[in-house]
């Protein structure tokens, strides 16, 4: 068998720093000589006194073996986990397991035991599968196997008598039908859309432009269309009208508050029209991130009312006579106080 050297630190805990030092390991015994002369953590150990051995797992912290006695035992700390798996198997080889087990049973009776354990798993696995517990012990692999098939040919019997009974309430429900309480069938739907988001802000544009011009801001319209002599003579009386007014106040404070509201909501407006084409709206002006994140938005408020209506078509006449017959039930003094369920009949 030979004998090993390895460096290792000995520990009389698990929280003890440990002591450097080399151990080695024999045929016999095994020995811890510290590095440091004055120590007194030395050993010599047989192995006849060691019942057992624990180590760390691979990947772990500490790289971790003790080797056990009936009080006690014997901790070494490696420099990594090859020296101390090489150390773990020399341990092996002298018969001692981990946790102090050691192999003496039989093959036969392994196999044996796996075979029972395996049939118990699959015994209690088919009881739970099926969602409830049997009415018999579970002792016996046939006697089970034989109350599941029982329990199943009785479920196929009970789902064909549950079939055949709806199978037959549908049928008379279909044979006693009534047209006066049955929706109408295959209704054509009017699907129900937005509009194309370009449209709406165009919309917006307008609305913008119409409460500006209903809000009195003191703007005056000026026909820009001028010939040169035209400009000149508009120049002129500006000038006169200056001169016979005088260098008074450049602005009245109500005109200029007037001029202030008017010039916020121009520039508050969604259109500038100078040095823009027509075509032009505020969708295309804006970053092209926020422009896509609102086509998709647009998009997918489609695709939700396509769904929607194609689901829950309603015709315009339907609507129509289902509002008129609401309509004329509400006057009706027993009717005022069952709003809600006349209008869900």
């Amino acid at each position: 068998m030979g004998a090993i050297n390895m460096a290792a630190k000995y520990r009389i805990s698990l929280k003890d720093p440990g002591v450097p030092g080399v151990l080695r390991m024999g045929e016999e015994r095994f020995s811890f000589t510290p590095n440091d002369p004055r120590s007194p953590a030395k050993l010599d150990v047989p192995f006849g006194s060691i019942k057992g051995h624990k180590f760390s797992k691979d990947g772990s912290k500490q790289a971790l073996l003790n080797l056990m006695q009936d009080s006690g035992g014997y901790i070494f700390e490696f420099e990594n986990f090859s020296n101390r798996n090489v150390c773990r198997d020399f341990v092996g080889d002298h018969g001692i397991q981990r946790d102090g087990r050691i192999e003496t049973a039989d093959a036969d009776n392994e196999i044996s035991r796996r075979r029972t354990l395996s049939q118990d798993l699959n015994r209690h696995a088919s009881v739970v599968i099926e969602g409830r517990a049997l009415d018999i012990e579970l002792g016996d692999t046939r006697t089970v196997a034989e109350a599941l098939a029982r329990f199943k040919k009785g479920s196929s019997v009970e789902t064909s008598d549950d079939d055949t009974n709806q199978e037959r309430q549908e049928k008379a429900t279909r044979m006693t039908e009534i047209d006066d309480l049955q929706g109408p069938r295959n209704l054509a739907y009017a699907p129900l859309c937005i509009k194309d988001p370009r449209d709406y802000f165009e919309a917006q544009q307008a609305n913008a432009f119409k409460a500006l011009d209903d809000s009195g801001a003191g703007f005056k319209t000026t026909d820009c269309t001028l010939n040169g002599e035209e400009s000149y003579a508009y120049l002129l009386k500006q000038i006169s009208e200056g001169i016979v007014k005088g260098m008074s106040d450049i602005i009245q404070p109500d005109v200029a508050l007037k001029v202030l509201n008017g010039l916020n909501q121009h520039l508050a407006s969604i259109k500038n029209h100078t040095g823009r084409s027509p075509l032009d709206n505020v969708l295309d002006r804006l970053p092209i991130q926020t422009k896509n994140e609102l086509m998709h938005y647009w998009t997918s408020i489609q695709e939700l009312l396509r769904h929607f209506w194609s689901s829950y078509p309603i015709t315009t006449g339907y609507l129509y006579n289902k509002v008129l017959s609401m309509c004329f039930l509400c006057k009706l003094p027993i009717c005022k106080h069952n709003f809600s369920y006349i209008f869900f009949c």
